[in-house]
């Protein structure tokens, strides 16, 4: 399994040029050798995994940052009348997220790739979902990033 870690590859450094590794290239080298089980993450991949960050963390949960998450885990078990008054607390729950996405980006003190800014969060279509023997609603999505890349994915992905 060969992951791009943007790591230092140590033996393709001189003995010189190893005396001269900082703290934190070191110990990127020593990841390196020793193995690092993550994949870093860029452009869409990024904004994609930041997005299920939010919309997956509960709303408040985080003493840090009280204005971040969504509600969405609150509406497992709500009784519903119909499939519109779960689209429009979805479609709220979405709008939530990407306003706060976008409200951290605009205060970073970082400049954010454009790859990594995000332009859009677009519910594309909420349906039953009916691949367990459970009643289940789901909703499908596009990302959009200021490169104009898309990413389209389930809301609420289910166990293969």
């Amino acid at each position: 399994m060969n992951f791009d870690l943007g790591l230092i590859d140590k033996d393709n450094l001189s003995e010189e040029e190893k005396k001269n590794l900082t703290p934190y290239q070191q110990v990127e080298a020593a990841k390196d050798i020793y193995g690092w089980p993550f994949k870093r993450l860029r452009g869409i991949d990024k904004l994609v995994a930041l997005f299920k960050k939010y919309f997956l963390t509960t709303f408040g949960s985080d003493d840090l940052d009280p204005e971040y998450g969504s509600y969405v885990k609150q509406m497992i078990g709500r009784s519903y009348s119909n499939l519109e008054e779960i689209a429009d607390d979805l479609q709220n729950e979405v709008e939530r997220v990407e306003e706060q996405i976008l409200r951290v980006q605009t205060e970073s003190f970082f400049e954010i790739p454009a790859a990594e800014r995000l332009k859009a969060i677009e519910l594309e279509s909420i349906y039953e979902d009916n691949s367990s023997s459970m009643w289940r609603v789901n909703a499908r999505y596009k990302l959009i990033n200021f490169e104009g890349d898309e990413y389209e994915g389930e809301l609420l992905p289910t166990e293969s």
